[in-house]
């Protein structure tokens, strides 16, 4: 996988900012399935601030792996904010991480749900989410 130059400044600054601050970061992913942790641990010292990712490309390890919650997966779909705010504070639990990102989607052809609308637009559909700090993973105030 091919980093741009902008990426690459995004992360350090991402990771400076985290490292300066003593917090670090997590994710969960489903829609990029691994390329977002990719970005942000390829540069030096990205260990001092990223802890890990948990890829949970199917709901039922959203469910079983970063506790969403199978009423939000129902009522709102797997690929909405509520799941991916949902996924972001999974991963914060399961890291303890200081901030956790969550990405979900839908790149298609066909929908992400089986109740979803055949006749929607194709093409590609993602939602993010973070978890802001939380005093009980980071032993601190949550002052986000």
């Amino acid at each position: 996988m091919d980093i741009s130059n902008e990426i690459l400044g995004l992360v350090s600054e991402i990771h400076g900012s985290l490292r300066a601050r003593g917090e670090s970061l997590s994710t969960a992913e489903s829609l990029t399935a691994g390329g977002l942790s990719y970005a942000l641990t390829i540069v030096p010292g990205a260990s001092d601030v990223f802890l890990g990712s948990i890829t949970a490309y199917r709901p039922d390890v959203k469910v079983s792996h970063l506790g969403v919650e199978e009423k939000t997966i129902t009522e709102r779909s797997v690929v909405s904010e509520e799941v991916a705010i949902e996924m972001g504070h999974g991963a914060n639990k399961s890291f303890g991480s200081t901030w956790a990102i969550a990405t979900t989607g839908v790149a298609g052809p066909g929908p992400a749900d089986e109740d979803e609308d055949e006749d929607e637009e194709e093409g590609e559909d993602e939602e993010e989410g973070h978890a802001e700090p939380d005093a009980d993973n980071r032993g601190g105030p949550s002052d986000g």
